[in-house]
């Protein structure tokens, strides 16, 4: 699944590098690790995005090969922290719902309910 099917979609993308994380907010919200082409690789949320970029950055497997290549943009969208369960949860869904019942390669396991 491409990450410009999200509803609602992503509001800002930067670089999945420690450059492009100087360019992401420290605020909330929900988040895409994609592949150049948009192939969505992995789902996240995140209280503080810019802090989570980074620790991402620092993660082997998240920046390792994948069968759709490597994770190379972040993309994300602002929302209240009260709302990060079920942004993610909805995006978790939609990927889903359009690959089968399969979760995105990086992410070992569904979202909490």
């Amino acid at each position: 699944m491409r990450v410009a099917s999200l509803n609602p979609p992503v509001v800002a993308s930067e670089d999945f590098s420690h450059r492009g994380a100087d360019f992401v907010p420290q605020k909330s919200g929900c988040y895409a690790l994609t592949n150049a082409s948009g192939d969505i690789l992995y789902l996240g949320k995140a209280e503080n995005l810019k802090r989570r970029m980074g620790d991402h950055l620092d993660d082997t497997e998240k920046t390792g090969m994948t069968p759709l290549g490597v994770a190379s943009v972040f993309h994300y969208a602002l929302c209240e922290r009260g709302q990060l369960p079920s942004l993610e949860t909805g995006w978790m869904n939609q990927f889903k719902m359009s690959e089968n019942g399969k979760r995105p390669p990086l992410n070992k396991a569904d979202p909490p309910v």
